[in-house]
């Protein structure tokens, strides 16, 4: 882990180092500072959609550092190697063809790598295979592309900056920058990238072994696609940036938007559903699958928590949340065997060391209406395992 820590670290002072040489000094640091802004609606964005498969706080800070620093410093060096190799064969004609293919492949690759080397390093556990679904990943590579958006945008509006001939047209060009960037397009990057999550995601759940292995792949190529289209575009000026926007990338938007509310829909409905046998075998009390099948009954349990035992008391119930939620999706993907017991076991035992702070929680928390409607099973069948 320290060594992980120490290599983001270089990467950070060696991306900041590069930045700043072809901004100037003062250049990065107004980039700096007005790159911040788009952050907390970017991420806060993530987080919103994070409430229903809570990830670990530490493992999104880890994305965001190796889109922040690693993706981008890997995407700088590959991008000006290529794309001066381009120019010299082709001229401007070969920057634009570089802008709208070897870019889009080099960047969605080094921001994916990160989506990727989660899921397979999270895909095992104790010999079992770990489930994490479209949202999970989905939030996970749009975290990753928020800190390479940020980044990005410190060198972009420092080279603004730098570039004005006077201080007025200075901040001129840069407010016109931090504009499209921040304003019109905060969320361009983790659109693209959320492709390649979504498409891990989707992997995972998929029963049918050329689904788990062709989903990611159209994931990715969906997201490089996307990019060199919103690259070429940009590149058509102001015009094409607009038709771009208005005419791809909004309903692009708001339609991944919706599949995964549907899929948080879902996903929620199988949380009920996949508990309900180990309640009924007495690993947690009848009500407690309606309660984390809902949003409203975690928001619930997560102010209770808070109000009887602080902190420790909410993290705790986030702690329990995230382990009922993948012991339910564990039992929704129908494995059996030596491998799947020992994951269930290991996650019931993780459930049972909470329940002294939970259970109270839990217990104190109505079941929320919506959760009882066509969300349970037909017949609380016994589950795997045994107290």
């Amino acid at each position: 882990m320290l060594g992980v820590v120490l290599a983001l670290a270089g990467c950070a002072v060696t991306i900041l180092a590069l930045i700043e040489r072809q901004t100037g000094g003062t250049g990065f640091t107004v980039g700096l500072l007005l790159a911040v802004l788009p952050v907390p609606l970017v991420v806060g964005g993530f987080l919103w959609l994070d409430r229903t498969e809570p990830q670990p706080r530490r493992r999104l800070a880890f994305c965001f550092a190796w889109g922040a620093f690693a993706a981008t410093l890997m995407a700088l060096l590959a991008n000006s190697w290529t794309t001066s190799l381009l120019e010299q064969r082709n001229g401007a004609r070969g920057e634009m063809v570089g802008s709208s293919t070897l870019v889009p492949l080099v960047e969605e690759t080094a921001k994916g790598l990160v989506v990727l080397g989660l899921f397979l390093l999270t895909g095992r556990r104790g010999g079992a295979r770990r489930v994490v679904g479209p949202v999970g990943g989905l939030v996970l590579a749009g975290v990753t592309a928020a800190g390479f958006a940020f980044t990005e945008n410190v060198l972009y509006l420092g080279r603004a900056y730098a570039s004005g001939a006077h201080l007025m047209d200075a901040v001129q060009l840069t407010f016109g920058t931090l504009f499209v960037r921040a304003v019109l397009s905060p969320f361009a990057h983790p659109l693209f990238t959320c492709m390649t999550g979504l498409g891990l995601g989707l992997g995972t759940v998929a029963r049918r072994r050329v689904w788990q292995v062709l989903a990611p792949l159209l994931g990715w190529t969906g997201a490089m696609a996307l990019h060199g289209l919103w690259n070429a575009a940009a590149g058509g000026g102001m015009d094409g940036f607009l038709r771009m926007y208005s005419g791809l990338m909004v309903p692009i938007f708001l339609g991944m938007l919706t599949v995964v509310l549907l899929s948080r829909r879902r996903e929620l409905r199988l949380v009920v559903r996949h508990l309900a046998p180990y309640a009924g075998a007495g690993w947690m009390a009848g009500h407690e699958p309606a309660v984390l099948g809902s949003a409203v009954g975690r928001r619930a349990a997560m102010r209770a928590a808070r109000r009887g035992w602080g902190e420790a008391g909410a993290v705790a119930v986030r702690e329990y949340t995230r382990t009922a939620v993948e012991l339910a999706r564990l039992r929704a993907t129908g494995a059996q065997g030596a491998r799947f017991f020992e994951r269930e076991q290991e996650l019931l035992h993780r459930l049972w060391m909470r329940r002294a702070v939970v259970g109270p929680v839990l217990a104190a928390v109505p079941p929320p209406a919506e959760s009882d409607r066509g969300c349970g099973p037909r017949r609380p069948a016994a589950a795997g395992g045994t107290r």
